[in-house]
């Protein structure tokens, strides 16, 4: 089920963030296939084409555009498969030769991110930084770069994610409450 999230894109050019709806009706969804073994007169399958590594209890959270007619989707799983297991979260991107990035959460904390730069069709390179909020008293997780330049993301449905364009080095994640107090631990990549 696809859920709808403000993302903030942040434009080279423009330099301000601009939210937006994500689509409701999902096409990227992670699956299982069995292969027949390719003979030497097969063309190779294109990377797009590949089967993913099935993850236990995987929803999809969000799919959105990134960059030129690029797409991510954003899964939350459980690493064991149960419903009490431990939290996960994936991000996918629909590109030639894109791996998937996947994350769990460590004992006691409060969030769980991963991160990864990637291409987009056009060869341009964004920063995605997609995670899961494991306290329902977070609203929003500030990503604070190595730089020391900031942005709010807001949780929504237990979800957050950043795209930014270019190569950028995530320094910490703070998960905050609707009072502006930091919940838990902050989260360092």
């Amino acid at each position: 089920m696809i859920r709808a999230l403000r993302i903030a894109v942040l434009g080279v050019m423009m330099g301000m963030a601009a939210c937006s709806t994500a689509p409701a009706t999902p096409t990227l969804t992670p699956s299982f296939a069995l292969a027949e073994v390719a003979t030497p007169t097969d063309p190779p399958p294109t990377p797009s084409a590949l089967p993913l590594p099935p993850a236990q209890s995987e929803t999809v959270w969000l799919e959105s555009p990134f960059g030129a007619e690029g797409r991510v989707a954003v899964l939350h799983y459980t690493a064991d498969g149960t419903p009490d297991g431990v939290p996960c979260v994936r991000f996918l991107v629909e590109t030639t030769g894109a791996e998937p990035r996947s994350r769990c959460a460590g004992s006691g904390a409060g969030i769980v991110v991963v991160f990864s730069v990637e291409r987009d069709p056009t060869n341009a390179r964004y920063l995605i930084v997609a995670g899961r909020a494991l306290n329902p008293a977070i609203r929003t997780v500030v990503i604070v770069m190595r730089d020391g330049e900031s942005f709010p993301v807001s949780v929504d449905e237990g979800g957050f994610i950043l795209i930014l364009p270019g190569e950028r080095v995530p320094a910490q994640a703070v998960p905050i409450d609707e009072f502006g107090n930091t919940v838990g631990a902050i989260y360092s990549f």
